[in-house]
């Protein structure tokens, strides 16, 4: 495997039900109506997701998140 970053739309990274993948929300950053969250997942992966002000959930949440849709993968740069 390959480390590196993966670029998910807003509106596909979505609440995972019960196939989605456990994690915790480590950060929150307020951008005015919505908010960046990172999160930990239980394997280790980090991920930031954006929030609505309606979806917002405070640090320490633990969470389940899935993705819909195409993803962008990066490879780091040297």
């Amino acid at each position: 495997s390959v480390a590196g970053q993966a670029r998910v739309r807003a509106a596909d990274a979505v609440d995972g039900g019960a196939e989605g993948l456990d994690g915790i929300v480590t950060d929150v950053e307020y951008t005015g109506h919505d908010a960046m969250l990172a999160l930990a997942l239980a394997d280790g992966v980090r991920l930031r997701a954006r929030v609505t002000a309606s979806e917002f959930v405070p640090r320490g949440t633990e969470v389940r998140v899935s993705v819909v849709g195409p993803v962008l993968a990066y490879r780091p740069e040297p």
